[in-house]
């Protein structure tokens, strides 16, 4: 068994797999075995990973998540890791969290933190942003990126996978149900990937949110959260209207992002 299997998923997306692949064969060693689940892609994917003689899976998914799961099933690893295309793994993190690991007999999920990447007007700016170290926070939201977390197979297997219903949040969900069963976390004071936002994830799913809140029983009575997510979804599809593009740069001059240097 090896000890880590990183997974990518990818569909016609061959301009940004290059880059994610590139950032995991320069540090892939005999402990991590590294898999692409494609989706049929038409954009000579297929070729490109046969040519660099990669592990990959090609055929019809039904979305994101059954994507995942047949990652899942296909790995060999103690550990799974997903980083999708378009996303670059930090130098060192394999070593490292091969070695971190090695004494973490107990936990079921090891999760760090991620840099932001955003580009505007063919310039990228960067971020960094710091996991939420409180796990009881996943009640209210995820406490990282998916990019920024590594579980262990036999606990996402024994907990069922990921929902394939879901389009967006199907992450967050796996991670709740990991939660609310008892399942042990340990917060690893790392930078592990840079996140490309350009993602699916980043668009609003405020009834994907309140699914998971209802599937998880993570309220009472009432979602009060719903309110929350509501106004900050209206405030987003308003901006995205208003200012298309131009909400990009307010977010790199008013959260904080630097420019990436070349």
């Amino acid at each position: 068994m090896k000890k880590l299997s990183i997974i990518t998923i990818t569909l016609n997306n061959l301009g940004e797999l290059t880059k994610t692949v590139d950032s995991v064969l320069n540090q892939l060693n005999e402990e991590c075995e590294y898999l692409v689940i494609d989706g049929c892609s038409t954009d000579g994917t297929v070729k490109y990973l046969e040519k660099n003689k990669i592990c990959y899976f090609s055929e019809k998914d039904h979305g994101i998540y059954d994507a995942m799961n047949k990652g899942i099933i296909k790995s060999k690893g103690e550990w799974i890791y997903f980083l999708n295309a378009g996303d670059i793994l930090l130098p060192g993190v394999i070593e490292e969290f091969i070695e971190f690991s090695n004494d973490k007999k107990n936990i079921d999920a090891i999760y760090g933190n991620v840099i932001l990447s955003m580009t505007y007007k063919g310039i990228t700016y960067s971020l960094n942003q710091e996991a939420e170290k409180d796990v009881n926070q996943l009640r209210k939201g995820m406490i990282c990126s998916h990019q920024g977390i590594f579980c262990r197979k036999e606990s996402v297997v024994g907990a069922g996978g990921f929902d394939a219903t879901f389009r967006i949040a199907g992450d967050w969900d796996l991670i709740s149900r990991l939660y609310i069963d008892g399942k042990q976390f340990n917060y690893w004071n790392r930078y592990i990937a840079k996140y490309n936002q350009n993602g699916a994830s980043t668009h609003p799913h405020i009834k994907e949110r309140h699914k998971v809140r209802k599937k998880n029983k993570m309220y009472s009575t009432i979602d009060w959260y719903i309110v929350k997510d509501f106004l900050h979804d209206i405030k987003s599809v308003l901006l995205n209207t208003i200012l298309g593009e131009k909400k990009k740069w307010l977010a790199i001059k008013f959260k904080g992002y630097v420019k990436e240097k070349n």
